[in-house]
């Protein structure tokens, strides 16, 4: 699964791309992954880094997540 999701989206808007997200929270690339293809709430474990490191509300971010796992359910 490689398209383009709201969750990608909001990771590469924010970060630049995949590697950078997995430097800044210390994780590799595949499990960034998995958070936009396959297990979106997964990403939940890391809010308080994401919301300060993308100057996000927590609110935003779960909100992004909830959409996406509405999309893999649908």
């Amino acid at each position: 699964m490689n398209a383009m999701n709201n969750l990608k989206i909001f990771l590469l808007k924010n970060y630049g791309s995949i590697q950078n997200v997995g430097d800044e929270l210390r994780l590799n690339e595949a499990t960034i992954r998995s958070w936009y293809d396959y297990r979106p709430r997964n990403m939940m474990k890391y809010l308080p880094e994401i919301s300060k490191q993308c100057d996000a509300t927590f609110a935003e971010i779960v909100a992004e997540v909830m959409e996406r796992e509405k999309e893999l359910n649908n």
